[in-house]
């Protein structure tokens, strides 16, 4: 059955899986790395083939490039048309339209557009990934060259063997340290498992294409309000947005315009929907929408939680 025939539980659960298949690629690409790494004998480098190991850690990471690009074209445009979907069902209670168009040339080019930045942003992750292995062998060939030092200078009576098992030991619990974390993706100098950053990456950027359908729909059919809807329990961030309304434009004199759409940080659960001031004003609540729009924001800390999410992966 075609996505847009599907009901809104059997689209949310369609999305949800998505997600977790993203994770399961990133999951499987992790144990095949975490195996080749287990390869490496720390106790005897002579039996480290470098060049061979690199070979299939960047064929690994070659089949994980293909596998997240198509992942991308196939999960985006779903994640998108679900913001069509919640702005259409807004935009016919509020009689502006009937009908909404899902293939209009906006919509096609917002998800070209968000389907290239993801598969981007999941490409540079698995670069990332290739550096880290990359350096972690290549330390390894370099400590061959430093035990090989040691050793010399042993035979040569210039250090005692303690100081030697000292070194070898303190090379071991390093690189063994890095390897058993496998947090073998580094961005912005935070180490991340390739599985939760997968999970992550799907969770926020699925809710953004969601939210980018919503806003071009609503200005194809020149609605400019949104009002914030903030999911059940939010955030202390996320609270300080709900039930206000903004002018995507940013011409409404009246209402603030929108800077932030959700996800405001990662699982961000909150949506917006338009809204209209005719809807407002039969409703008798567009002197306190305005009021509530315009009141100062809290001051809570933007990223406090961001970071509270990124400590828990």
């Amino acid at each position: 059955m075609p996505f847009r025939e599907l009901s809104p539980l059997a689209k949310e659960l369609y999305l949800r899986t998505q997600i977790e298949q993203l994770s399961a690629i990133y999951s499987q690409a992790q144990r095949e790395l975490s195996q080749r790494l287990r390869r490496i004998d720390l106790t005897d480098f002579d039996r480290v083939r470098a060049e061979t190991l690199l070979n299939q850690v960047n064929l690994i990471v070659t089949t994980l490039d293909k596998r997240v690009y198509r992942w991308a074209k196939n999960t985006l445009p779903y994640a998108y048309e679900r913001g069509i979907d919640f702005a259409a069902e807004r935009l016919r209670a509020l009689n502006v339209t009937r009908f909404v168009a899902y293939d209009a040339v906006v919509h096609t080019s917002a998800i070209a557009v968000l389907t290239d930045d993801v598969a981007v942003e999941l490409l540079m992750a698995n670069e990332s990934m290739s550096r880290f292995f990359n350096r972690v062998i290549r330390q390894t060939q370099q400590r061959l060259i430093e035990d090989a030092e040691i050793s010399r200078q042993i035979a040569e009576g210039l250090i005692q063997g303690q100081a030697r098992r000292t070194v070898s030991d303190t090379i071991l619990r390093n690189l063994r340290e890095q390897m058993g974390r496998e947090q073998f993706i580094v961005i912005n100098g935070r180490n991340y498992r390739p599985d939760s950053y997968a999970r992550l990456v799907a969770r926020t950027r699925t809710r953004e294409a969601t939210s980018q359908g919503t806003i071009n729909t609503a200005l194809r059919y020149d609605v400019d309000l949104m009002q914030w809807d903030a999911h059940l329990e939010p955030c202390d961030y996320c609270q300080q947005f709900s039930g206000r309304v903004y002018s995507i434009s940013g011409t409404d004199t009246d209402f603030p315009m929108l800077r932030e759409k959700p996800p405001l940080h990662p699982n961000c659960k909150c949506v917006i929907t338009p809204i209209t001031r005719e809807s407002l004003t039969n409703r008798g609540y567009l002197n306190e929408i305005i009021k509530l729009s315009n009141s100062p924001m809290t001051e809570v800390d933007s990223f406090a939680r961001f970071e509270e999410v990124l400590a828990s992966l």
